[in-house]
């Protein structure tokens, strides 16, 4: 009887234990661990759709370089003059192989303003070292005024060192044909210039 009241007692002891420590028995010996938690909350369902239907991020080798126009050759936006393809900065063509006239219209260098815009009137002048020829509007052409820098050359026979196929030589200089005093002359392409078309014919 003694035996019982004993483990009895011990009994009502571990359970006022338990009690005051705070444990579950139930915790303890049969409750399944807690599952693991993340601080990242899962994506709602609007967010995954999102996701999935946002395209793919582009391939590097799709990246277009900003300016880039191909052919800088034929790039209208070149400010300068077109030489063999390539734009380089000034309007003047003097050393292109291509053609030592600067065609306006199409900004490129050329060999003959017949490849240029027409009508066109082949103008030089010699303010540099070199002489710098264009290609210029029949109507606006700078050369057939007086007020710019002729070449010069000496006498009529002296039209081969004029640097333009359309140009006479009178009074030591280089004249475009169509200017005042150069109907009828010769030009230096061998032609006989026509002042009222402006041309050597």
């Amino acid at each position: 009887m003694s035996r019982h009241l004993a483990l009895a007692s011990l009994a009502l002891t571990l359970a006022a234990c338990s009690t005051l420590l705070g444990i579950d028995h139930d915790y303890v010996e049969g409750a399944p661990d807690a599952p693991v938690t993340s601080d990242a909350t899962p994506p709602d369902d609007a967010t995954a759709e999102r996701v999935a239907d946002s395209p793919e991020s582009p391939d590097a080798g799709d990246a277009t370089t900003a300016g880039d126009t191909g052919d800088t050759g034929t790039d209208a936006a070149c400010a300068g003059h077109v030489c063999q393809g390539i734009c380089l900065a000034g309007p003047s063509c003097v050393g292109c192989a291509a053609g030592n006239l600067f065609c306006a219209a199409t900004r490129a260098c050329v060999s003959s303003c017949t490849a240029c815009q027409a009508p066109s009137t082949e103008c030089w002048s010699c303010t540099g070292a070199q002489p710098s020829g264009s290609c210029e509007s029949t109507a606006t052409a700078y050369c057939l005024g007086a007020g710019y820098t002729h070449c010069t050359c000496s006498g009529d026979a002296g039209v081969a060192s004029c640097p333009g196929a359309s140009q006479t030589c009178k009074a030591g200089q280089c004249a475009s044909c169509g200017e005042p005093g150069t109907d009828g002359s010769k030009c230096k392409s061998t032609l006989d210039c026509a002042a009222t078309s402006k041309m050597c014919h």
